[in-house]
Formats: structure tokens, C-alpha cells, sequence
């Protein structure tokens, strides 16, 4: 068993496609290589902290890229996903704001003025292509885990501390 990270699929979001230069010739191409990479890393054993702005669509669409999804998917909650019980409701296991978890902080958003822990890396989505990890003034490092960084692929512990020279 495996723990991935992940973040800003999308899903049925077309204008993303513009915003992030995906290449895309429909959001159904889009949804079915997300999908595609996604399972071809993740087992249904392993487990997936996706970290926000899953997918823009109705509860039954959502539902239908979730089911399709390999793993035991938990979600912090991005700006644009669902309430907490929408978003259980699409099928996430549990879903946060923000999560601790062993030697990460896990959030939708980058940190702006948090100051630096030595044991801990800000995990975190939100930003896109802006950049893939960066040490913010006050010494925090940050990894962007968005799909737009990482060839839409899940990525493990390891590749988030080979990122940051770990």
C-alpha cells in the first residue's frame, strides 16, 4: 500500500484547459487521461489525499469520475469543490480543511506568512503552473502537488522530498 498526494484535477472544468495550456481538444479527452494516468499509478489498496478543486459538475458526474478512480480518497477541501458533506457525499472517505499528516501539512492553498517547522513540508495545490515548490520568506518550504506540475500523476512522499532536495 501506497500514499499518494494529488491536486487540481478539474474534472469537467473546460476552461481550465485554456488557463493551464492542458492541450486538450475536449474536457472529455482531458477527464479520460487524468483518469487514465491517475490508475495507472493507484491501486485500489492505496491511499490519495487529493488536495482540492477535484471537479466542477453536478453530485451524479462527480460521482462518476470517483467511482472511476482507484484508491481510498481522502480530500482537503479546495475553493472550488463542495461543502465538506457534498464532497463526502461524491464518495471521499473524509474530507478537511487542513491536515496534519506525519511530515506534512497538507492544504489547498500555499502558506503565506507561516513561519518555517524544520520537520514538516507545506504540501498544497491551488497555484497551477506558478511553480512547483519554493521556500517562502519566513523559511517554510512549499511543494505544489497540482497535476499541472507533475504530468497529472499522483506523487508519492518521496518524490514531494525529492522536490525540495530532502
Amino acid at each position: 500500500m501506497t500514499t499518494f498526494y494529488t491536486s487540481d484535477h478539474h474534472f469537467f472544468h473546460w476552461n481550465i484547459n485554456r488557463y493551464c495550456n492542458r492541450g486538450f481538444a475536449t474536457v472529455e479527452e482531458m477527464n479520460e487521461k487524468m483518469i487514465s494516468v491517475w490508475n495507472s499509478r493507484v491501486t485500489n489498496e492505496d491511499t490519495v489525499h487529493h488536495l482540492g478543486d477535484f471537479c466542477l459538475a453536478s453530485l451524479e458526474r462527480q460521482q462518476s469520475i470517483f467511482n472511476r478512480l482507484n484508491g481510498i480518497k481522502y480530500l482537503v477541501k479546495g475553493n472550488h469543490d463542495g461543502s465538506i458533506t457534498r464532497m463526502k457525499r461524491v464518495g471521499f472517505k473524509d474530507v478537511f480543511k487542513q491536515l496534519v499528516l506525519d511530515d506534512f501539512i497538507l492544504s489547498h492553498r500555499p502558506a503565506e506568512n507561516t513561519e518555517a517547522n524544520q520537520k514538516r513540508i507545506w504540501v498544497c495545490g491551488h497555484v497551477h503552473t506558478a511553480w512547483k515548490s519554493k521556500t517562502n520568506p519566513n523559511g517554510l518550504i512549499q511543494v505544489n502537488i497540482g497535476v499541472d506540475q507533475w504530468n497529472y500523476l499522483p506523487v508519492t512522499k518521496e518524490e514531494i522530498y525529492e522536490a525540495v532536495g530532502r
